[in-house]
């Protein structure tokens, strides 16, 4: 065993702490490691620490769940189809890396302002993460007071050449922002910098003949459309049922609805496997909404559970 010298440890465990014991835990599984039965931040934390002095793991592999972690942390991604403009080539060229560049977690620097942190240019693909902060204003109601909280945003573009596709993952917003303080503010920015940077024309992806594809999965389901049941406090018998939310009549309302608007979704794990690994290890969720063409994650999220859902969607 090789002890991580002190420093350098408690600065690697402080970055470890800042993110999530759960997603830590999905970590060592997906690389056939055994995870803390804790579901502690500090007991996962430790436990990868443990792997990297045993040499099962090393301090890169640690960087890598930092930034994926980063990068795919609970994001709402909107996806679009493009329209590339006669100079996008010469364009995505200039975005090209040094060779053999990778990027690593000590990239994402944050500040009240938008940034480049870096971009990757190959062949099938282009990929630019930017960082800034925004503010949250939360009540102090011991002292009553409002207080404000510095939020650390990282957004990433991903734009895939052959299929003219394009995703931009977001961190939830602040309430207020390098963009001004509204969400569409901030959202409308990342669209029109996507455009500006690439050299593309953007349309949003009709997520409608997706979600009928959804309803005859088996191994995905329904679970809400928030703006009919939200609004649902009627606990009167129907048809024999206790609420109206019970009636099978009105789930299949429900998945009417949600079919055309979008709602909230669970992915279940399946056999299926991308490179010999399994594409889930747990269910995700997440709410898909067709008028901003989004989808919007509600857990902690790393990047190939990310990649199974928006594949999902986007596939023929």
């Amino acid at each position: 065993m090789t002890p991580i010298p002190d420093s350098e440890r408690q600065f690697v465990l402080a970055q470890l702490l800042a993110t999530s014991g759960v997603m830590m835990k999905e970590f060592l599984r997906r690389r056939g490691l055994a995870a803390s039965s804790s579901g502690r931040v500090d007991d996962q934390a430790e436990r990868l620490l443990r792997y990297v002095e045993e040499g099962t793991l090393t301090l890169s592999d640690v960087d890598s769940y930092l930034l994926d972690f980063r990068e795919s942390n609970a994001k709402i991604v909107r996806l679009y189809s493009c329209l590339e403009a006669d100079d996008h080539a010469s364009i995505v060229g200039g975005l090209m890396g040094p060779s053999g560049s990778v990027p690593n977690a000590s990239m994402l620097r944050y500040s009240f302002t938008t940034d480049l942190a870096y971009a990757i240019a190959s062949e099938t693909e282009v990929k630019m993460v930017f960082t800034e902060q925004h503010v949250r204003i939360v009540p102090n109601k011991r002292e009553r007071r409002w207080e404000t909280q510095m939020l650390d945003i990282t957004v990433v573009m991903r734009y895939w050449r052959a299929s003219r596709r394009l995703w931009i993952a977001l961190d939830k917003p602040g309430d207020e922002h390098p963009h001004g303080t509204s969400a569409d503010d901030y959202f409308q920015s990342y669209e029109l910098l996507a455009a500006a940077k690439l050299s593309l024309g953007l349309t949003r992806i009709d997520l409608n003949p997706a979600l009928v594809r959804l309803d005859h999965k088996p191994n995905v389901s329904i679970l809400k459309h928030r703006s009919v049941e939200d609004g649902i406090r009627n606990t009167r018998v129907v048809d024999g049922y206790t609420t109206m939310s019970a009636a099978p009549a009105f789930r299949d309302h429900i998945r009417l609805v949600t079919l055309r608007h979008g709602g909230e979704f669970l992915w279940n794990p399946t056999s299926d496997t991308i490179d010999g690994q399994r594409s889930l290890l747990r269910p995700v969720r997440a709410r898909v909404d067709t008028k901003s063409a989004s989808v919007a994650f509600v857990q902690h999220t790393l990047s190939f559970e990310i990649d199974h859902v928006i594949a999902d969607l986007m596939a023929e």
